[in-house]
């Protein structure tokens, strides 16, 4: 997705092999790591739940933040940035605000606060844990932009919708720290729906080839890479409904 000049032969295959041995090497190596496994493992379990629910809710954890880094949509939106090459000396036209975008970021923040809620033992460590998704979102999102997209599209992920969104998103949060478990697991399935609802049947999030005049090439896999972004906003909700459904007791 990221080596826009690569191209399928026979070298390519060997790179792709190459590096399945060696990471498969890697991993064999690790397990035999007994003080490495051992200070992971009780990391994980003095700080997460146990159980293959458990398990299932750190992956979506991790989907979701993949779907997320692509610098092509704003901060925790949906929508593709489709903003025409800018011309010299001609100021583009301001678009106006969408708040149904504001509030699908403001659900999209409240759904990966359910969900880290789920996951976490102690609920006073999900700010923090939050704060540590967030970041490391944005500065992997930082980079893929720098290195993806054209200069002036450097920070165009982070627009009005996106800000508002984030601040509207902390007050629910601060709300929901101090709900019994049954209620986090109710409020997390209303703000998937809510969300779920709001980018199929509301807001137009744009195709995946409407981001493609602020990336540096035009391939073909860059369409691949939004259109998987597209499919994980999609189906997240229904991934986290389903979590919360297996945890329900």
């Amino acid at each position: 997705m990221y080596l826009p000049y690569r191209v399928s032969s026979n070298m390519d295959l060997l790179s792709n092999s190459a590096g399945e041995l060696l990471g498969a090497l890697l991993a064999v190596s690790i397990t035999s790591w007994t003080w490495f496994v051992f200070h992971i493992t009780r990391w994980r379990n003095g700080l997460f739940h146990h159980g293959k629910e458990m398990d299932f809710g750190m992956a979506l954890l991790a989907l979701w933040m993949f779907g997320q880094i692509n610098p092509s949509l704003p901060m925790l939106g949906h929508v593709f940035i489709s903003e025409v090459a800018r011309q010299p000396f001609v100021t583009p036209l301001p678009s106006p605000f969408d708040w149904w975008e504001s509030i699908a970021i403001t659900l999209n923040l409240s759904m990966l606060g359910a969900l880290l809620m789920t996951l976490l033992r102690a609920p006073r460590n999900v700010v923090t844990a939050l704060l540590v998704v967030l970041s490391v979102v944005a500065l992997v999102k930082f980079v893929a932009a720098a290195v993806l997209l054209k200069s002036w599209a450097l920070l165009l992920w982070i627009n009005g919708e996106a800000v508002l969104g984030l601040l509207l998103g902390v007050l629910p949060m601060v709300a929901v720290l101090w709900l019994p478990r049954g209620a986090v697991i109710g409020f997390g399935a209303a703000v998937a729906l809510g969300y779920f609802a709001i980018v199929n049947f509301v807001v137009d999030g744009n195709t995946p080839s409407a981001a493609m005049s602020i990336y540096h090439w035009h391939y073909g896999h860059l369409l691949n890479y939004n259109g998987l972004a597209q499919t994980i906003t999609l189906v997240f909700p229904l991934l986290l409904l389903f979590h919360l459904w297996r945890i329900r007791e």
